[in-house]
């Protein structure tokens, strides 16, 4: 064999070794029978509960008290076509409930008397190890739908749009929650979408002051922008904003503006916070409490100068809660009033 032809058949060998070996999956085994729509009334779906729920996950009961006010509220989709899987008889005859127990057990616990449902029969029990293990939509996935994002979007500092629009949600959830609703309702907790919906609403108060406060500042907290905006929507972006452009750009740290400013007192907590001081990290030790102390500095700043606080007292009150701070702030002479077709002015 020539030298040349070695070669040949080498470069050949090479050619065939990066060629990717073929697979050939197996047919599925398919349900005897498509799935369609059935009416159950409960003591139909009392039986699929008892006798073909078998060796089931654990209910998750906030879910079902969830599920449940849906139904009762005539919220719930029950045209959505997620099937109510049930298995094929194993060697004892026995059907098993796969896909739905959920839905199934807070239709039971409804107000309801009978709903139709998808149900698919004869399915390969071998389905129970796949079922739920898609990606599942995020809140943040809706709220890009909603605002129309597009793939591969980015902000106008350079930000993924998607990443900007995750944080975007994560704030009007700390938002919500740090106005006395720790505990996120069951309806706003586990819906996703209804979470892209409360972000929507707050998008307004949101965005401006994202855009003053990086997230690499260094006063930068959740509980401190989410304080800023729902001052914003207490009081209106135009009393807010400057205070936001105020606390992102004052260089606190060279000593400068005035001594007692609750804005820079402010910073200098939560910088000492993030940098692990140990009298920040005491005083301000959770959240919540970060969020207290953003209220009084923020709700001092709205007010004149002869108003604003020489230390930082941490509030347990949300904006317009206390009556006194309100008059003081709605007196100041620079408060500005909101345009009177502005649906989100509050005072």
């Amino acid at each position: 064999m020539s030298n040349h032809d070695d070669v040949g058949d080498i470069a050949t060998m090479e050619g065939e070794a990066d060629v990717a070996p073929k697979v050939v999956l197996p047919p599925p085994t398919l349900p005897a029978s498509a799935g369609k729509w059935v009416k159950l009334n409960k003591e139909q779906v009392l039986k699929l509960l008892t006798e073909y729920n078998q060796s089931n996950r654990p209910i998750r009961q906030p879910w079902i008290k969830h599920l449940t006010g849906l139904m009762n509220e005539a919220k719930f989709l029950f045209s959505n076509p997620d099937v109510i899987a049930i298995s094929k008889p194993n060697e004892k005859g026995i059907r098993k409930l796969i896909n739905g127990q959920h839905r199934l057990t807070a239709f039971y616990d409804s107000n309801l008397e009978e709903a139709y449902f998808y149900i698919m029969e004869d399915v390969d029990e071998e389905v129970y190890n796949v079922a739920d293990q898609g990606m599942k939509r995020t809140p943040a996935d809706f709220y890009s739908k909603n605002i129309g994002t597009k793939p591969g979007e980015t902000t106008e500092d350079g930000e993924p749009a998607v990443s900007h629009n995750k944080r975007v949600v994560t704030i009007a959830l700390a938002m919500e929650r740090m106005q006395g609703n720790d505990n996120l309702p069951t309806s706003l907790r586990f819906n996703p979408a209804a979470q892209a919906s409360l972000a929507q609403v707050n998008r307004k108060h949101i965005e401006p002051i994202l855009k003053l406060l990086k997230k690499t500042s260094d006063g930068y907290t959740t509980p401190v922008i989410s304080c800023f905006c729902n001052a914003a929507k207490r009081y209106h972006l135009l009393n807010v904003l400057p205070l936001v452009l105020r606390y992102a750009t004052e260089d606190w740290l060279n000593g400068s503006g005035k001594k007692n400013d609750p804005l820079k007192l402010l910073h200098q907590l939560i910088r000492g916070y993030n940098s692990g001081e140990k009298g920040s990290k005491r005083r301000a030790h959770d959240q919540q409490t970060m969020y207290g102390y953003a209220v009084a500095a923020i709700r001092s700043a709205l007010c004149e100068q002869e108003h604003w606080v020489e230390r930082l007292i941490a509030s347990e009150k949300n904006f317009g809660d206390d009556a006194n701070w309100e008059r003081k702030i709605l007196r100041n002479p620079s408060y500005q009033e909101p345009p009177a077709d502005d649906v989100t002015a509050n005072p």
